[in-house]
Protein backbone atom coordinates (compact mmCIF):
# COMPACT_ATOMS: atom_id res chain seq x y z
CA UNK A 1 0.00 0.00 0.00
CA UNK A 2 1.77 3.23 -1.12
CA UNK A 3 2.10 5.75 1.72
CA UNK A 4 0.76 9.23 0.76
CA UNK A 5 3.44 11.80 1.05
CA UNK A 6 3.13 15.32 2.46
CA UNK A 7 3.95 18.26 0.16
CA UNK A 8 5.36 19.80 2.55
CA UNK A 9 5.43 17.94 6.11
CA UNK A 10 7.41 20.76 7.88
CA UNK A 11 3.98 22.81 7.41
CA UNK A 12 1.31 22.05 9.96
CA UNK A 13 -1.43 24.49 9.11
CA UNK A 14 -3.14 24.17 5.28
CA UNK A 15 -3.31 28.09 5.94
CA UNK A 16 0.24 28.60 5.80
CA UNK A 17 0.66 26.53 2.67
CA UNK A 18 2.65 28.73 -0.24
CA UNK A 19 -0.39 29.51 -2.48
CA UNK A 20 1.08 28.82 -5.41
CA UNK A 21 0.67 25.18 -4.26
CA UNK A 22 -3.02 25.96 -3.34
CA UNK A 23 -3.80 27.08 -6.82
CA UNK A 24 -2.24 24.16 -8.72
CA UNK A 25 -3.44 21.87 -6.07
CA UNK A 26 -6.87 22.76 -6.89
CA UNK A 27 -7.55 24.54 -3.33
CA UNK A 28 -8.58 27.89 -4.32
CA UNK A 29 -9.77 28.98 -7.39
CA UNK A 30 -7.72 31.64 -9.30
CA UNK A 31 -9.18 35.69 -8.54
CA UNK A 32 -7.69 36.81 -11.68
CA UNK A 33 -10.90 35.66 -13.86
CA UNK A 34 -12.93 38.22 -15.89
CA UNK A 35 -15.81 35.69 -16.21
CA UNK A 36 -19.38 36.92 -15.59
CA UNK A 37 -20.58 36.20 -11.77
CA UNK A 38 -23.10 33.59 -12.11
CA UNK A 39 -26.43 34.46 -10.05
CA UNK A 40 -29.26 32.03 -9.42
CA UNK A 41 -31.72 34.45 -9.22
CA UNK A 42 -31.68 38.37 -9.73
CA UNK A 43 -30.64 40.96 -6.19
CA UNK A 44 -34.24 41.51 -4.51
CA UNK A 45 -34.93 45.53 -2.42
CA UNK A 46 -36.88 45.55 -0.85
CA UNK A 47 -40.72 45.71 -0.35
CA UNK A 48 -41.64 48.97 -0.03
CA UNK A 49 -38.19 50.12 -1.96
CA UNK A 50 -38.34 53.82 -3.23
CA UNK A 51 -38.19 54.38 -6.53
CA UNK A 52 -37.31 57.52 -8.92
CA UNK A 53 -36.90 58.20 -12.61
CA UNK A 54 -36.89 60.50 -15.21
CA UNK A 55 -36.25 60.83 -19.04
CA UNK A 56 -34.99 63.99 -18.72
CA UNK A 57 -33.32 65.95 -16.51
CA UNK A 58 -32.20 69.82 -17.30
CA UNK A 59 -31.52 72.68 -14.52
CA UNK A 60 -33.22 72.85 -11.77
CA UNK A 61 -35.99 71.44 -13.24
CA UNK A 62 -36.89 67.56 -13.35
CA UNK A 63 -39.97 65.45 -14.38
CA UNK A 64 -39.86 62.25 -12.83
CA UNK A 65 -41.97 58.86 -12.25
CA UNK A 66 -41.93 58.21 -8.46
CA UNK A 67 -43.55 55.53 -6.16
CA UNK A 68 -42.55 57.55 -2.62
CA UNK A 69 -45.31 60.81 -2.15
CA UNK A 70 -44.52 63.44 -0.58
CA UNK A 71 -46.18 62.65 2.64
CA UNK A 72 -46.64 59.28 3.46
CA UNK A 73 -45.16 55.96 2.64
CA UNK A 74 -45.05 53.55 -0.62
CA UNK A 75 -48.23 51.90 -0.62
CA UNK A 76 -47.77 50.48 -4.32
CA UNK A 77 -49.45 53.95 -5.61
CA UNK A 78 -47.24 55.73 -8.22
CA UNK A 79 -47.19 59.69 -8.90
CA UNK A 80 -46.10 61.82 -11.82
CA UNK A 81 -44.15 64.39 -9.95
CA UNK A 82 -42.04 67.89 -10.81
CA UNK A 83 -38.80 68.78 -8.36
CA UNK A 84 -38.38 72.18 -8.75
CA UNK A 85 -35.44 74.68 -7.55
CA UNK A 86 -32.40 73.88 -5.49
CA UNK A 87 -31.34 74.47 -1.79
CA UNK A 88 -34.26 76.53 -0.05
CA UNK A 89 -36.48 76.63 -3.06
CA UNK A 90 -36.30 73.04 -3.42
CA UNK A 91 -40.14 71.57 -3.31
CA UNK A 92 -41.85 68.77 -4.88
CA UNK A 93 -44.81 69.55 -7.54
CA UNK A 94 -47.51 66.25 -7.44
CA UNK A 95 -48.73 66.50 -11.28
CA UNK A 96 -52.49 65.93 -11.60
CA UNK A 97 -54.89 65.78 -14.79
CA UNK A 98 -54.84 69.58 -15.11
CA UNK A 99 -51.11 69.52 -15.57
CA UNK A 100 -51.62 66.70 -17.92
CA UNK A 101 -54.15 68.60 -20.45
CA UNK A 102 -51.87 71.42 -20.18
CA UNK A 103 -49.04 69.38 -21.32
CA UNK A 104 -50.06 67.76 -24.47
CA UNK A 105 -52.10 70.97 -25.28
CA UNK A 106 -48.65 72.56 -25.73
CA UNK A 107 -46.97 69.60 -27.14
CA UNK A 108 -49.77 69.95 -29.90
CA UNK A 109 -49.24 73.30 -30.28
CA UNK A 110 -45.02 73.03 -30.66
CA UNK A 111 -45.00 69.70 -32.53
CA UNK A 112 -48.16 70.02 -34.72
CA UNK A 113 -51.19 67.62 -34.75
CA UNK A 114 -49.77 64.92 -36.71
CA UNK A 115 -46.81 65.13 -34.78
CA UNK A 116 -48.44 65.28 -31.67
CA UNK A 117 -50.79 61.94 -33.05
CA UNK A 118 -47.69 60.01 -33.72
CA UNK A 119 -46.17 60.75 -30.50
CA UNK A 120 -48.92 59.72 -28.76
CA UNK A 121 -49.31 56.39 -30.58
CA UNK A 122 -45.74 55.89 -30.51
CA UNK A 123 -46.67 56.01 -26.67
CA UNK A 124 -49.32 53.53 -26.48
CA UNK A 125 -47.85 51.36 -28.51
CA UNK A 126 -44.06 50.82 -26.70
CA UNK A 127 -45.10 52.30 -23.02
CA UNK A 128 -48.59 52.63 -22.02
CA UNK A 129 -49.27 48.88 -23.32
CA UNK A 130 -46.60 47.66 -21.53
CA UNK A 131 -47.29 49.57 -18.32
CA UNK A 132 -48.24 47.52 -15.25
CA UNK A 133 -51.10 47.99 -12.58
CA UNK A 134 -49.30 50.11 -9.62
CA UNK A 135 -49.27 47.47 -7.28
CA UNK A 136 -47.99 44.78 -9.89
CA UNK A 137 -45.40 47.72 -10.79
CA UNK A 138 -43.94 48.26 -7.50
CA UNK A 139 -43.33 44.21 -7.21
CA UNK A 140 -41.44 44.28 -10.55
CA UNK A 141 -39.07 46.68 -8.74
CA UNK A 142 -38.69 45.40 -5.68
CA UNK A 143 -38.14 41.71 -6.72
CA UNK A 144 -36.37 43.21 -9.91
CA UNK A 145 -38.26 40.44 -12.13
CA UNK A 146 -38.31 40.51 -16.02
CA UNK A 147 -41.86 40.04 -17.93
CA UNK A 148 -42.97 39.43 -21.07
CA UNK A 149 -46.03 41.40 -20.31
CA UNK A 150 -45.30 44.36 -18.27
CA UNK A 151 -42.13 46.78 -18.16
CA UNK A 152 -39.88 46.81 -15.43
CA UNK A 153 -40.03 50.61 -13.99
CA UNK A 154 -36.47 51.26 -15.13
CA UNK A 155 -37.13 49.53 -18.87
CA UNK A 156 -40.34 51.60 -19.03
CA UNK A 157 -38.02 54.93 -18.23
CA UNK A 158 -35.56 54.23 -20.67
CA UNK A 159 -38.81 53.25 -23.49
CA UNK A 160 -40.14 56.33 -22.71
CA UNK A 161 -37.26 58.24 -23.31
CA UNK A 162 -37.20 56.90 -26.58
CA UNK A 163 -40.10 57.81 -27.68
CA UNK A 164 -39.75 61.27 -26.86
CA UNK A 165 -36.46 61.96 -28.24
CA UNK A 166 -37.08 62.36 -31.75
CA UNK A 167 -40.15 64.39 -31.34
CA UNK A 168 -37.16 66.96 -29.88
CA UNK A 169 -34.40 66.62 -31.24
CA UNK A 170 -32.53 70.04 -30.43
CA UNK A 171 -33.90 70.25 -26.35
CA UNK A 172 -35.68 73.39 -27.06
CA UNK A 173 -36.15 75.71 -24.61
CA UNK A 174 -39.56 77.48 -23.95
CA UNK A 175 -40.00 81.09 -22.54
CA UNK A 176 -42.72 82.61 -21.12
CA UNK A 177 -45.81 82.16 -18.11
CA UNK A 178 -47.96 80.75 -21.08
CA UNK A 179 -45.61 77.33 -20.65
CA UNK A 180 -46.01 77.41 -17.24
CA UNK A 181 -47.40 73.63 -17.17
CA UNK A 182 -45.46 73.35 -13.63
CA UNK A 183 -44.98 75.84 -11.44
CA UNK A 184 -41.92 77.15 -13.40
CA UNK A 185 -41.95 80.00 -15.86
CA UNK A 186 -39.34 78.29 -18.40
CA UNK A 187 -39.22 74.76 -19.45
CA UNK A 188 -37.28 72.99 -21.98
CA UNK A 189 -39.99 71.40 -24.69
CA UNK A 190 -39.23 67.62 -24.18
CA UNK A 191 -39.52 68.46 -20.26
CA UNK A 192 -43.12 69.46 -21.48
CA UNK A 193 -43.53 66.13 -23.02
CA UNK A 194 -42.38 64.12 -19.93
CA UNK A 195 -45.00 65.73 -18.23
CA UNK A 196 -47.65 64.52 -20.44
CA UNK A 197 -46.61 61.56 -21.03
CA UNK A 198 -45.61 60.34 -17.33
CA UNK A 199 -49.00 61.53 -16.12
CA UNK A 200 -50.42 58.75 -18.51
CA UNK A 201 -48.52 56.94 -17.28
CA UNK A 202 -49.56 57.11 -13.82
CA UNK A 203 -52.92 57.27 -15.13
CA UNK A 204 -52.26 54.04 -16.86
CA UNK A 205 -51.08 52.45 -12.99
CA UNK A 206 -54.43 53.34 -11.38
CA UNK A 207 -57.02 55.23 -12.97
CA UNK A 208 -59.29 55.76 -9.98
CA UNK A 209 -56.72 56.78 -7.27
CA UNK A 210 -55.37 59.46 -10.63
CA UNK A 211 -59.09 60.68 -10.96
CA UNK A 212 -59.56 60.97 -6.95
CA UNK A 213 -55.65 62.70 -6.59
CA UNK A 214 -56.58 64.94 -9.12
CA UNK A 215 -60.29 66.12 -8.27
CA UNK A 216 -58.60 66.97 -4.52
CA UNK A 217 -55.98 68.87 -6.09
CA UNK A 218 -55.49 72.44 -4.99
CA UNK A 219 -57.23 75.00 -7.04
CA UNK A 220 -54.28 77.54 -7.01
CA UNK A 221 -54.47 80.74 -8.92
CA UNK A 222 -52.68 78.94 -12.26
CA UNK A 223 -54.48 76.57 -13.25
CA UNK A 224 -52.01 73.70 -13.69
CA UNK A 225 -50.11 74.05 -10.85
CA UNK A 226 -50.06 71.29 -8.16
CA UNK A 227 -49.87 71.02 -4.29
CA UNK A 228 -46.75 72.27 -3.29
CA UNK A 229 -44.51 70.22 -0.71
CA UNK A 230 -41.57 71.88 0.99
CA UNK A 231 -39.16 68.76 1.31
Amino acid sequence: KSKQVNPAPWILSKDALPIWWLRDSGHVSPLNTFAKKQMTSPPRRKADARYRGHPFKNGNLTIALTNLPPEGKVNGTWWAVAYLGAGKTYGTQVLNERNRQEAWRIVKKEIGADACKELKESLKDSVLSLTAPGEKLQQLYSENETSSTWLHPVDLMDRLRDCLAPFDPDVRKLMGVEYSVVDKADIHLRQVMAVAAICDVVRKTNQSAWKAHSEKAPANDRKVQGAIFKT
